[in-house]
């Protein structure tokens, strides 16, 4: 179909377009990804299981009998060409696009499809007690990571939120960029101008000049963006497969789409977490008023802690509220962008994130920073040698690997207690040493002295009472001291006269480690 002939008849532009075909895809067509709606008023969302979308306005007059789709193509009934992409690497991972019936999302070369793993059936009933939410859970490849999105929407409002969480269940921290991208559909045209929002940096496109009533699609950054575009569909989709957003907005009534950029270092056993809210129509009131971070972001039981929060939209009463068992007291609001506060925890505090309310006064308008603070166990202490004296860098290699990340008791590379330099098999029968004692000794005695397979020295050599041992305070002098001597014809006899002593001293350090917040969901957890 000529598209440009249906907007010249039903909007009377003044400038010619290029007319957009739909591509269908390169191979025989597939049925569209599975998905689930969101039956909202005025938004109805299809949420696809490969993090694509389709959303529906019904307050736009029907076409054919639907609402048209405010994503291109307009007559997709079920997902279209907006959706998540992750590059790490120099690999993008993105929606199965090409399964979908058509679109304009071909530029891809190279890109690998996310691996479809979980799409939650509907939940919640709309209310603002209880929105409506969607979970989508979707491998990338042998990454190690996973994308887990949860998307929520409340009846009356013309926008919807989501929480897109990348996972790292490897041991190695990834370097990843994730883009929010789509081919915007205006109302009932193809072409707008592009815009963005100044106060909350939102990207999107405003109807053509003369179009009314006017309106708006805008991608908002809840978490503040790297960077955006908004420019032609082609040019957007170039920009997410060049992994490198422009931070330009590009002029004229066009065949538009938007864009937003994320760029963070997701730790080993760990994840970073993108909040952001598409609207359609009027510019929503959260792109003037929210709350961004909490800085600490977390806090022990039974403590009371300063905090700062950032956002934008602050007024002199704008209060705050971080849920049951945290009393927020002594809350000054510095300026727009800023405020500070001092929080009690209570002892019997749940565990686990806590989503942070803001209201501003005047106006009742509330802002959600989601998960934006978690209150947690008190710290535990990690262990650790000393790589800068006695031990070889190979030795100290070899101890951390022995320890790898786990976010219940240890950091990567350090161990959760100092271990123990004999156990007992038995009661009364002395077994091989464990954990850090254990990784000093397989790692930095010559396997002529210590037999890493049995736990215990060789038997040329026996251990000088009462060694080995730690002793010292923290954090400067606390060492493993290890003592050794030659056995008499393989018999420990004490040390002999004018006979050499083997000796060497480590030092011990520790750091606190915090373990990771409880579980929310089979969704979110690694």
């Amino acid at each position: 179909m000529n598209r440009l002939l249906a907007l010249l008849a039903v909007l009377l532009l003044a400038a010619p377009l290029s007319a957009k075909q739909v591509h269908a895809p390169h191979k025989a067509t597939r049925a569209a990804p599975a998905f689930v709606t969101i039956p909202g008023n005025p938004l109805r969302i299809n949420v696809g299981a490969d993090q694509s979308y389709q959303i529906f306005n019904t307050t736009l007059p029907q076409q054919g009998g639907q609402f048209p789709g405010q994503i291109y193509p307009t007559t997709a009934l079920e997902t279209a060409d907006m959706g998540w992409f992750v590059n790490v690497s120099g690999t993008l991972y993105t929606p199965n696009f090409e399964e979908h019936p058509g679109g304009s999302a071909t530029s891809f070369g190279g890109a690998q499809r996310f691996v479809e793993t979980a799409l939650s059936p509907l939940s919640g009933n709309g209310s603002a007690l209880s929105p409506y939410t969607v979970s989508v859970s979707v491998g990338l490849g042998l990454t190690g990571l996973r994308a887990v999105k949860t998307i929520s929407y409340v009846n009356g409002e013309n926008y919807f939120s989501e929480r897109f969480r990348l996972i790292n269940t490897g041991g190695n921290a990834v370097q990843a960029t994730i883009f929010l991208g789509s081919d915007i559909y205006l109302a009932n045209s193809d072409a707008g101008v592009p815009f963005l929002e100044p106060t909350s940096s939102s990207p999107g496109g405003n109807t053509c000049p003369g179009v009314t009533p006017p309106y708006t699609i805008l991608h908002i950054p809840l978490t503040p963006a790297t960077k955006y575009t908004g420019a032609g569909y082609s040019s957007v989709w170039s920009q997410i497969n060049a992994n490198n957003l422009n931070n330009a907005i590009s002029t004229g009534c066009i065949d538009n789409g938007a864009a937003l950029q994320w760029s963070y270092m997701v730790p080993s056993f760990g994840s970073r977490t993108v909040l952001s809210a598409t609207s359609f129509g009027d510019v929503p009131a959260i792109t003037q008023f929210n709350v961004i971070e909490v800085n600490p972001g977390q806090g022990v039981i039974g403590t009371s802690l300063a905090v700062s929060i950032d956002g934008y939209g602050f007024q002199p009463d704008t209060t705050f509220s971080f849920g049951p068992g945290i009393t927020v007291s002594d809350l000054v609001v510095v300026n727009a962008t800023t405020a500070n506060a001092t929080l009690t925890i209570a002892p019997n505090a749940n565990l686990g994130f806590r989503d942070v309310v803001a209201t501003r006064s005047p106006g009742g308008i509330v802002a959600t920073l989601v998960e934006g603070f978690v209150v947690t166990e008190p710290p535990i202490w990690n262990y650790m040698f000393d790589p800068h004296a006695t031990l070889s860098t190979e030795a100290f290699q070899c101890i951390q690997a022995k320890f790898p990340g786990n976010p219940a008791t240890n950091a990567e590379g350090w161990a959760p207690s100092e271990g123990q330099w004999s156990t007992e098999v038995q009661p009364g029968i002395p077994g091989p040493p464990s954990g850090l004692a254990r990784a000093l000794l397989d790692c930095y005695l010559h396997p002529l002295v210590w037999d890493p397979g049995m736990g215990s020295l060789t038997s040329r050599y026996c251990w000088l009472n009462p060694y080995p041992l730690y002793d010292g305070p923290y954090p400067d002098t606390r060492q493993a001291h290890l003592k050794i001597y030659d056995a008499v014809n393989h018999v420990c006899m004490g040390q002999q006269p004018g006979w050499p002593l083997y000796e060497s001293s480590v030092i011990v350090r520790r750091q606190l480690f915090f373990p990771s917040p409880i579980g929310r969901s089979g969704f979110e957890d690694p």
